[in-house]
């Protein structure tokens, strides 16, 4: 139990610890980075001066959600490029071990040493692509297939060109088990954008329920009271009418249930009344 528990406790270290050596890196370049696509697309702005561009950056920042997504997935991607690619020491051969890393123990000079590059592997793709689906979620679409199969895809694409920089550049070794687990964790991803994009329509459903259920009583009394306003507007209405007519033509004519309430009004009236009441 004791053994157990202590190798978990050193795969969350060299997790934790591979997640948080690039963090200041990735945030500085990706607020670098950011300030290109502010040249890109608000050089009017941000061309003005190093002070404008900061105030640009930062009311593009506080105003829009686009650019707050950009900000993210940069910082996501930098953080990856970092691990694999501007981290890495030369090899002399990126070939030499293309079927390894598919454990979490490697032999090393005939010892057996802790590897944790496959759990990295799979957890580094899990925001990545939550990212991307996120940014682009009107093109992607909703349907948890589309996510799956968009979210595979691009986890797959973006994998495999680090393992070909990896391979001409001699940064590391080119293994197929980082594509595998790569793929597997942009897959999570994209499984967890679903979930949570679910679990907040099933709460905003809840919430709206809740407002309606609370409104219910409310709206009842304001249809019953319009319904009886307009019912006696109406019954006036088509007294008035009745009553104009009368008097015009001395005559009643019969028009329904008004029929009685002439008769009444003749009786008070010096009118000729009908020959149907004679």
């Amino acid at each position: 139990m004791k053994e157990t528990i202590d190798l978990f406790g050193k795969i969350l270290t060299n997790t934790l610890t591979a997640l948080y050596e690039p963090f200041g890196f990735s945030l500085l370049l990706s607020f670098l980075a950011m300030f290109f696509y502010l040249y890109a697309y608000e050089p009017t702005a941000a061309g003005k001066g190093w002070k404008n561009a900061i105030v640009t950056w930062y009311q593009k920042f506080k105003e829009s959600v686009f650019f707050r997504k950009m900000f993210l997935l940069v910082f996501v991607t930098s953080m990856i490029l970092f691990r694999t690619l501007l981290n890495r020491n030369l090899w002399l051969n990126p070939l030499s071990n293309v079927m390894g890393g598919w454990g979490i123990w490697e032999t090393v000079n005939g010892e057996q040493k802790l590897t944790t590059e496959c759990i990295e592997n799979v957890i580094m793709m899990v925001p990545f692509t939550s990212m991307v689906i996120w940014t682009f979620q009107e093109k992607v679409g909703s349907s948890w297939k589309k996510i799956l199969w968009y979210s595979g895809k691009i986890a797959f694409i973006f994998s495999i060109s680090i393992e070909v920089l990896q391979l001409f550049l001699r940064l590391g070794t080119f293994q197929l088990s980082d594509l595998f687990y790569n793929t597997v964790g942009g897959m999570i991803g994209g499984l967890m954008y679903y979930g949570i994009t679910k679990a907040k329509s099933i709460c905003k459903r809840i919430e709206l329920c809740g407002i309606l259920g609370a409104l219910a009583p409310d709206v009842a009394r304001i249809i019953t009271h319009l319904f009886v306003v307009s019912s006696r507007q109406r019954s006036m209405i088509g007294r008035d009418v009745i009553t104009n007519k009368c008097r015009k033509t001395n005559r009643c004519y019969h028009y329904g249930r008004y029929f009685e309430t002439c008769k009444r009004l003749f009786e008070k009236t010096s009118f000729r009344p009908s020959s149907a009441w004679q």
